[in-house]
């Protein structure tokens, strides 16, 4: 698909493909507001992540491993798990083959997903998040779900709804002449 330029105007959502229209969510971003909360403090980050991720993911994984070895945490190498799917029951599975002696203080997930079946695992064991160990996840449920989550889940979002908009604002500034393609927008993610 990457080879071929498109006939008809063609937007793609939340897909980078240099021959074509994009608008994307600005991963990079990803790090930066991850870390925030955190700024005061120093302590380890232990990732839960996904076996296949694609582009997208990898790039924020990376992101938020960068800012925090920037505010000077230390990435937990022995944290880092691996789920096989993205599913709360692979966040459960995977939680299972951390050491519960010695958790990270916070714990990064590739998805929202993954987290509520960590999150869960370590409620059933008696370990207090967020007191012991806080979670944060990149968005991909509604952040509904991720604040009403007892505990709640500090949560990346992807601006869906934004990139939808700027999607159809971009589609119709082509049609009308005004923009040349192909177009690559980026739209900011936020914390819930």
């Amino acid at each position: 698909m990457e080879s071929f330029s498109p006939i008809i105007p063609t937007v793609l959502f939340n897909c980078y493909l240099k021959n074509y229209n994009t608008v994307i969510v600005d991963n990079h971003q990803f790090g930066s507001l991850a870390v925030k909360p955190f700024l005061t403090s120093t302590g380890r980050l232990g990732i839960l992540s996904l076996k296949n991720p694609y582009l997208a993911m990898q790039t924020r994984r990376q992101a938020v491993i960068q800012a925090f070895k920037k505010a000077n945490y230390q990435i937990e190498n022995s944290s880092q798990l691996v789920s096989q799917e993205d599913t709360a029951e692979a966040g459960y599975e995977a939680m299972k083959m951390c050491s519960l002696d010695d958790l990270p203080d916070i714990f990064y997930c590739d998805s929202d997903t993954i987290a509520f079946g960590a999150i869960r695992y370590l409620q059933e064991k008696g370990i207090s998040v967020p007191d012991k160990v806080v979670f944060l996840a990149a968005g991909t449920q509604t952040h509904e779900t991720a604040q009403f989550l007892t505990p709640s889940l500090k949560t990346l979002e992807i601006p869906t709804q934004k990139i939808a908009s700027t999607c159809l604002d971009t589609l119709m500034q082509i049609l009308q002449g005004h923009e040349k393609p192909p177009i690559h927008k980026q739209c900011p993610p936020f914390m819930t």
